[in-house]
């Protein structure tokens, strides 16, 4: 794939616009769609309290542990020799 640079943002062409309609539903939802299979959500529902930000991002940084454990095992379970690691 070629690296094209420049110099100024203003020289850079616009992105082209998504599809209306139809199109665009189908492209968003097979774009979240592989996101969700290669990383689930994490497993925090419901409405949480926190007495502050530290505590909050303990909480969020226990359920990403917790997710990639999660992968981890399933991985392992798909893979009876244990090549992957």
């Amino acid at each position: 794939m070629p690296v094209h640079r420049f110099r100024h943002v203003e020289d850079v062409p616009p992105v082209a616009p998504l599809p209306s309609g139809s199109e665009r539903a189908r492209r968003l939802r097979a774009l979240w769609g592989g996101w969700s299979r290669i990383l689930p959500p994490l497993d925090l529902r419901g409405v949480r309290r926190y007495r502050s930000m530290e505590e909050a991002a303990a909480d969020r940084e226990a359920a990403v542990v917790r997710r990639a454990r999660d992968l981890l095992g399933k991985r392992r379970a798909h893979d009876p020799e244990g090549v992957s690691r």
